[in-house]
Order: structure tokens, then C-alpha cells, then sequence
């Protein structure tokens, strides 16, 4: 077979690309297919049961439908065998709200676009190929970066529309960035105020990318419940930021939620990440875990712990859902397994990831034992033994028999973290150097290292969910269940 005429290369042909506009305005004429081609049409399609013509408006010819075109010719010589071309331009135009019909010719591909918008699809078009760099083939992916206002409106139609995939999202809380693949290679939305065509770019990103965990920036920080907003982040769920300082970019702890419940527009996916916490606050969610058997349910007072990198799914939630995330660092990649069914066929509980293993806590099976923090007692998750010290996650309540003596002191720590989150009742909490905080539900608060603590009135029903990195704790006799 003769090779088709014109270049295969990808990289040359965006490198090279610029457009120029045929004269005239276009629109499109739909007859039966049996009633002759219109005269001087420019394209003809042949759709079975119809014939669509491509003319030039002329003073005796109105628009169809009210649909004005212009003719935009890439001018790059592209073989019709070349993969990318075409679904670059059309992923481009359509990160900047432009309507994309795509023609392909023997030499030449073109497109038309709304005549109003000719200018625009022009610059779009050509910012492509403003700035190249030198492409290693083993560096990594090739990628087109486009700024986009609406984020989640681009996605859906790149994805619903020209058949893209969404590879990762970051990051998942508010979205930032979304990378989707087609046969052209990488396209990253970036979010922007503003669509700017011109900041349309060609870069080269490694295709297994250094995970970047900022230094620890410990210090005291406070979130209440009523304190900020909720955004509404990947898989349309709620989430509530609990570190807004991030602690430096270190770690992020979330409140999210699910307020209608039901099935969750989820994928299965998997995070680039050095620790991970799910804990259950109230409702429940069915979840499933690569390697870890079938579907469950986390109930209010279960937890995960997702190790990096393992793939996993959200199916479906209870009617006001509400969950706790932690993770480290703050800002990470969700990347979309779209070749692996969850559950797997097999079961491999003990599988390190990245060495962590998978923890799954069921708080209705789990002993109470005597906490570090006299009067009161806990439940282990078996985190810190999973990860190998690197995180521990308890869960404390007051001793039923603690009497009135309800006022403890506690030793400075030299942690990056010591994260408490109320999950029921209230307390105060008083950090050396900081104003008290009086705690209820839903409040967090990150414990400033090298500080004395002291916390104090406490209610009968409190309850605190502890997250330290590293682990901080060793665990005593258990203590019978009835309090005795």
C-alpha cells in the first residue's frame, strides 16, 4: 500500500499549524437524497436517507437554521492516516466555548466555526503551536494546556461530545486542573477567569511525575462548622475545608458530604498520595477497594485507610452522608482507571501499596483501651501498624466513670501533625499562646507542636477523632465495654 501524502508527525504538525480563512460565509443546506447537488456547493456529504450541501451564502441563498459560517484551512500538510490533528483543534476550540465542525481534505483539514467567532477560533488555533519545547520521547506525554472559565461544563462536553477521556483531576476538593486523552495525545483544562487563547500551549509533562510534599509548616489552626463555604468538588460532592492554610501545602483535611444520597457519579480512580484517611462521620457509603474482595459499607464510625495508588470506587451513599478526609500532601492527583472492574477477582488483603496496607475499621468491632489522655479512652484503628508508623488515627471518648474531674493537661508534642475533629458533644481546648476554643460537633483544630494543652469540660457524649504523623501512640489493657 502507497503511504497517503502529507505528515504523520503530531508534534511538527502542531509545531507548525496556522490557519487561514477561505472568503465568503458558509452554511449548511440539507435536500432528499435524490434531488440533484446544489450548484457551487463546496462540500457535499451523501448521510443515506439525505444529502448535506456546504455553500457559500449568496444574496439569493438564506442561512439555514440562522447558521453562519466561516471557513477556517489549517494550512499544515497532514496525510489522512496522521492521528491527532483534527481532535487537537476541535479539543482546543471547544476549551474555549467555540463550535467546531471539522472537515478533512486529501491535503488539508478544515474547520467552521460561527462566522462571529472567526477571529477568535483563528488565535485559538494558532496559540497551539506558540510554544514548543524540545520533545524526549521518554520525558513524557506531549499535552496541549488550555484555560477554560467553566471547568466542569468543558469536561462534559470534551468528554460527552468528541469522545475524550478524563485522565486525572487535581485537585479533588475544588478543581483546578483536569487532563482528558484522546488519540492525540493529552489535553489539560487548566481554570481560569477569564478564557485567554493565547495561553494555549504545548508542554511535555513526565509521565509518572515526582510527588511533591511540601515541608512541615505545623502550627495551630481552627475550623468550625459555620466558619466557610462548601464547594462542590469531584463526583459533584460537597466538601468543606478544614485546613484552609493547608499547613503549608502539607496536608488537606476535608469535610465532605453527600446531601441526597443515592448512586455517585464515580469512577474508579486512584490518588498519587503519601497518606490517606476516609473516616465515616454519619450516614453510610458503599465502597469498593482493589484487591479487597467485594462491595461494603462504611457506617458512621468506620474508617479506611487508602494506601497510594490503590484503585477504588464510591457506588452509593445514604441521604446526608458525611465523611472526614485527610490527606498528605495537600494538593495531589486523582488519576481515572478506565481498564480496571472493580471488584477484582482477586483478594489480596495483605498487599502493600506503595508499602502501606489497606485498613479497613469497623468501629462496631473494635475494643476501647485506655488513651494517653487521662479520663479518657480509645479505639485503634490499626492505621499506624498498617503504614508502619508513618500515621496513626484513634478515636477517643471520656471514661464513664470519669467523675467530675474533667480538666487534663497534656505535654507538648514535635509531630508535623496532630489533627483533632469533634465528632459528637463539646470540650475546650486550650493551646499555649492561642485563644480557647470551645469545641463542638464538626470543629477541628490542628494542635501546635512545642506548646502545652490543656483540654477540659468536656460533655458526657464527646467524641474526637486523632490523626498524627507520625504515630504517636501505645496502647494499654483493654477496658470492658461496660465501664466497670
Amino acid at each position: 500500500m502507497v503511504p497517503a501524502p502529507g505528515s504523520n508527525d503530531l508534534a511538527a504538525m502542531l509545531a507548525m499549524i496556522d490557519v487561514v480563512r477561505r472568503p465568503g460565509s458558509f452554511t449548511y443546506v440539507s435536500t432528499p437524497s435524490d434531488t440533484p447537488i446544489e450548484h457551487g456547493a463546496a462540500a457535499v456529504i451523501d448521510e443515506g436517507d439525505s444529502v448535506t450541501h456546504i455553500v457559500e451564502i449568496l444574496p439569493d441563498r438564506s442561512p439555514v437554521d440562522g447558521f453562519v459560517a466561516a471557513w477556517l484551512t489549517l494550512t499544515v500538510d497532514s496525510s489522512l492516516e496522521a492521528v491527532g490533528l483534527t481532535a487537537a483543534v476541535a479539543g482546543a476550540l471547544a476549551a474555549a466555548g467555540i463550535p467546531a465542525n471539522m472537515l478533512a481534505g486529501h491535503r488539508h483539514d478544515h474547520v467552521l466555526v460561527p462566522e462571529d467567532r472567526a477571529d477568535e477560533a483563528t488565535a485559538v488555533i494558532r496559540a497551539i503551536g506558540q510554544t514548543l519545547p524540545p520533545v524526549d520521547p521518554e520525558a513524557g506525554a506531549v499535552e496541549l494546556v488550555v484555560p477554560c472559565v467553566d471547568l466542569d461544563a468543558t469536561i462534559e462536553h470534551l468528554t460527552q461530545q468528541l469522545g475524550l477521556r478524563l485522565a486525572s483531576i487535581i485537585p479533588a476538593d475544588d478543581p483546578r486542573e483536569a487532563v482528558l486523552v484522546g488519540p492525540f495525545g493529552q489535553l489539560r483544562l487548566r481554570r481560569a477567569t477569564v478564557d485567554h487563547p493565547r495561553g494555549a500551549v504545548i508542554a511535555v509533562r513526565p509521565s509518572e511525575p515526582e510527588l511533591v510534599v511540601p515541608p512541615v509548616a505545623a502550627h495551630f489552626e481552627v475550623s468550625h462548622l459555620g466558619d466557610g463555604s462548601w464547594n462542590v468538588g469531584r463526583a459533584g460532592m460537597h466538601y468543606r475545608d478544614l485546613l484552609p492554610s493547608r499547613q503549608g501545602g502539607r496536608f488537606i483535611a476535608s469535610h465532605i458530604r453527600i446531601p441526597d444520597g443515592g448512586p455517585v457519579p464515580d469512577s474508579v480512580h486512584h490518588h498519587r498520595i503519601r497518606f490517606q484517611l476516609i473516616y465515616c462521620l454519619a450516614g453510610w457509603v458503599r465502597v469498593v477497594y482493589e484487591d479487597q474482595g467485594p462491595s461494603f459499607v462504611l457506617d458512621a464510625g468506620d474508617c479506611v485507610l487508602q494506601p497510594p495508588g490503590i484503585r477504588h470506587r464510591v457506588l452509593e451513599s445514604s441521604p446526608g452522608l458525611e465523611v472526614v478526609e485527610i490527606g498528605c500532601p495537600a494538593e495531589h492527583v486523582t488519576s481515572i482507571d478506565h481498564e480496571l472492574t472493580l471488584p477484582t477477582a482477586r483478594r489480596a488483603p495483605a498487599r502493600e501499596f506503595d508499602g502501606q496496607r489497606f485498613v479497613r475499621h469497623v468501629a462496631a468491632d473494635a475494643p476501647w483501651r485506655p488513651w494517653r489522655v487521662p479520663g479518657f479512652v480509645a479505639r485503634d484503628t490499626g492505621i499506624a501498624d498498617a503504614t508502619g508508623g508513618l500515621g496513626g488515627v484513634v478515636v477517643a471518648r471520656p471514661y464513664p466513670n470519669d467523675g467530675d474531674a474533667r480538666r487534663v493537661e497534656l505535654a507538648p508534642h514535635d509531630a508535623e501533625l496532630v489533627l483533632w475533629f469533634v465528632t459528637s458533644g463539646t470540650m475546650r481546648i486550650e493551646v499555649a499562646g492561642e485563644r480557647p476554643v470551645e469545641a463542638e460537633r464538626a470543629t477541628a483544630a490542628a494542635v501546635s507542636p512545642h506548646a502545652a494543652v490543656v483540654v477540659s469540660d468536656w460533655s458526657d457524649d464527646v467524641e474526637l477523632l486523632e490523626v498524627t504523623l507520625p504515630a504517636v501512640e501505645k496502647w494499654g489493657a483493654p477496658v470492658p465495654r461496660d465501664g466497670a
